[in-house]
């Protein structure tokens, strides 16, 4: 039996229930997407024709018993309509990948609002990292270019000499204490916003081509 045929059995054995038209027509409007456009995993899941027909009967509080069909009037409540369905547990998954169809939607509408958001912060950031690799780079560089000048100066005069060692020494120290573990620090801070940026894409897309 193919999907259609599915519909046609599903509408023909609700009515020989005794189902109200106006209650099949609501049922299988609400049932026709997960049958025509689930997939094949969401469709086995409906079970038979029988199976789903007896689901919607009683909750539209119709309960089929050995000797025909009854309908309890206490399944319904003043003020409410009578003919509400409630989707089957198996139909969150299809929810969830609907929801996540409607994000990614979302997100491809909203592009030009957050892609300036997003370029700024990428920017700061950029801007950031080249900052503390220029601190390094003047710090180790001029650290190491004093040094190396005060040990040419100890020939002439030695507190002179000294000074400037200990100077360059101060700034490759204040380089390996201070910039580059902030970098270092920076750098796993950047990683960690990618991988949970990504993570969260590739459960979007993993969810709506589940």
């Amino acid at each position: 039996m193919d999907r259609s045929e599915y519909i046609i059995a599903l509408r023909s054995y609700l009515g020989s229930k005794g189902m109200q038209p106006s209650d099949i027509e609501e049922a299988i409007g609400f049932y026709g997407d997960i049958i025509m456009e689930g997939s094949d995993e969401d469709f086995q899941r409906l079970g038979s024709v029988e199976k789903l027909g007896n689901e919607i009967l009683a909750q539209s509080g119709i309960f089929v018993g050995g000797e025909g069909s009854y309908q309890m009037e206490s399944a319904f409540v003043p003020g409410q309509e009578s003919s509400t369905f409630a989707p089957p547990v198996d139909d969150a998954a299809a929810q969830a990948k609907r929801n996540s169809l409607l994000m990614i939607i979302l997100i491809i509408v909203t592009f030009p609002i957050w892609i300036g958001f997003v370029m700024g912060i990428l920017g700061t950031m950029f801007g950031i990292c080249a900052a503390l690799i220029a601190l390094i780079a003047l710090f180790t560089i001029g650290g190491g270019a004093l040094a190396v000048e005060g040990i040419i100066q100890m020939f002439h005069i030695i507190p002179v000499g000294l000074t400037l060692c200990g100077a360059g020494l101060v700034m490759i120290g204040v380089c390996g204490l201070t910039f580059i573990p902030l970098f270092r620090l920076f750098i796993r801070f950047i990683v960690w916003v990618c991988k949970t940026v990504f993570g969260q894409l590739r459960r979007l897309t993993s969810g709506v081509s589940a």
